[in-house]
């Protein structure tokens, strides 16, 4: 199942990433929309997220620093390790005046003993349903810092479009601009 929703924003999207783009393709074919898809999961992902941004940072004036590729990449990647087999990343504008990046999964969520913690470092969830490879949020509290060095806005919630967790990045686009 997929919604007319869904349909439009993959046909109005500029860039289409999947994890597997054999199955990909199958569904774009079905909904009848002509576009490339390209390769995304957690063995190229060091690899293409440059490649993303600068996708990006030539359709929106975004000035180019590390603290946004890490940042960006962290999350991204936490998606990646934690889902179960899908992760979407949507870039919106609203306006022309934010940027929002939403990164969902299809994993487990974050715990809720921690959600409200998260981003703090040397935070540990009692949950059982945490997996066992599940650190203490430093690299969350690093990425969240560093994104928050660049005037973004991060929220954590569960129940994304995919059930589980989702990171919501939001900037100005005054901020993110030379």
């Amino acid at each position: 199942d997929i919604s007319l929703r869904a349909i439009d924003v993959i046909g109005t999207s500029d860039f289409l990433y999947a994890e597997d783009t054999r199955n990909s393709k199958k569904l774009l074919n079905f909904i009848n929309i002509k576009k490339h898809c390209r390769s995304f999961h957690e063995h190229n992902e060091d690899k293409v997220t440059p490649k993303i941004l600068n996708q990006i940072k030539n359709n929106i004036p975004i000035r180019r620093s590390a603290e946004l590729t890490y940042g960006i990449r962290n999350f991204i990647g936490n998606a990646v390790k934690f889902s179960k087999n899908n992760v979407t990343v949507d870039l919106i504008s609203e306006n022309n005046s934010d940027i929002i990046i939403k990164i969902s999964d299809d994993g487990p969520g974050f715990p809720e003993d921690i959600i409200k913690a998260l981003g703090e470092p040397y935070i540990k969830s009692k949950s059982k349903l945490s997996k066992n490879n599940a650190g203490l949020g430093l690299g969350t509290f690093l990425g969240k810092t560093l994104l928050e060095r660049q005037s973004a806005v991060i929220s954590f919630e569960n129940g994304s479009a995919l059930s589980g967790a989702k990171v919501k990045i939001k900037w100005s686009v005054n901020d993110l601009s030379n």
